[in-house]
């Protein structure tokens, strides 16, 4: 079965120049190998049961250059088949850098992850030593007077700090990349 219409958009968005380049010719030209042997084994059975279908397509140009296409087939009552299309390559690409841009933003944040659980164990792992020694030390009844002190001043010091990096950590765990 040939084309008997087609229309001035269509002749355009295959890369024709007329109508009369389509007249009597296959559909099968507008379509690369794969996607004629895909029709016919996945969309002509659904077409013939059902009367129409809808969905994506692989076409090709008069050039042999590949467009994504949204097709939409029904049989009109007459059973000529009424055949609607649209260029959905732009869309398609739109999608893949979403796509793109979502796996960069979720990698960023899994080495942010990764690079805060590194940076709390090594901030807090040495800092909690230190706080565990001058409470230690606290508590040795042979400190008095100044080097007392000095052990509060390091012990409180030392839990300011620790709380002021758990704070940071904190927040920056907040952050999260947009998409």
């Amino acid at each position: 079965m040939g084309f008997i219409y087609v229309n001035p958009a269509h002749i355009r968005l295959f890369g024709y120049d007329s109508f009369n380049e389509f007249f009597g010719q296959p559909w099968t030209i507008l379509y690369p190998p794969k996607e004629v042997q895909r029709f016919e084994q996945e969309v002509t059975p659904i077409l013939m049961d059902k009367g129409h279908w809808q969905g994506e397509m692989l076409a090709q140009r008069r050039d042999g250059s590949l467009f994504a296409e949204e097709l939409s087939l029904t049989f009109a009552d007459n059973g000529d088949l009424i055949c609607v299309c649209r260029d959905i390559t732009e869309r398609k690409l739109t999608q893949v850098r979403l796509e793109t841009a979502k796996e960069s933003a979720e990698k960023a944040n899994r080495a942010k992850s990764q690079f805060l659980a590194n940076m709390s164990h090594e901030l807090r792992t040495p800092l909690n030593a230190i706080i565990g020694f001058t409470q230690l030390m606290a508590r040795d009844s042979s400190l008095r007077g100044e080097n007392q002190e000095f052990v509060e001043i390091i012990n409180q010091s030392g839990e300011h700090l620790l709380g002021l990096i758990n704070d940071i950590l904190e927040n920056c765990q907040k952050l999260r990349p947009s998409w």
